[in-house]
């Protein structure tokens, strides 16, 4: 198999598995091959693409790792001017902020993307974008505010024509909705899962 496709493999494998947004922990053998990727003769878009699929095995559990993996995942994207691959890492370190309580980084990193992203015509990039920032206001139980973001963020899912993140999207209203005590909207959402 080659480098190409077992990068896709991994990133499909990924998403099926709700790693980019919902990793408990890394998973050794997903960590292990992605290691070995790096070790082989790959271009520099997808040596981006594996450091940010590295950062989202940590997201949750190392924000030492995130920040080191998302660090070199800019080092290569930028080398191409790589737009998703730049807004990628830039997604992650924005959640690793958040994480942290570092709320106003992660809202200037979330406002790098959206112009990359707007110039780029990247819908998927600027869903992450409105999607971190809702994140990041819901963290500081800003919940309108991050309702706002989430609505953004579903305009661009759509836009996108990607289903997964359309769920998402209306999962991040649900949860904002719910935690407003408007359970009606929250299940009106929560019904386009």
């Amino acid at each position: 198999m080659n480098t190409r496709a077992l990068i896709t493999l991994l990133f499909t494998k990924l998403l099926c598995c709700g790693a980019f947004s919902q990793v408990q922990a890394q998973t050794p053998v997903i960590v292990d091959s992605l290691q070995k990727i790096l070790t082989t003769s790959i271009n520099h878009q997808q040596r981006a693409d594996t450091y940010n699929l590295l950062a989202a095995q940590y997201q949750r559990t190392d924000s030492l790792k995130v920040a080191s993996f998302t660090a070199e995942a800019l080092r290569w994207a930028k080398r191409d001017n790589y737009v998703q691959g730049i807004c990628q890492a830039y997604y992650y370190q924005g959640y690793n902020y958040t994480r942290l309580g570092h709320f106003l980084q992660a809202e200037q990193v979330y406002n790098k993307m959206i112009p990359l992203a707007q110039a780029a015509k990247d819908y998927h990039s600027l869903h992450l974008a409105w999607k971190g920032l809702g994140i990041n206001l819901a963290y500081q139980r800003k919940s309108r505010k991050s309702l706002e973001c989430f609505k953004k963020s579903l305009s661009f899912a759509k836009q996108s024509d990607d289903k997964t993140l359309v769920a998402n999207a209306y999962n991040n209203m649900g949860n904002n909705y719910k935690n407003l005590g408007n359970i009606k909207q929250a299940l009106h959402c929560y019904q386009h899962l």
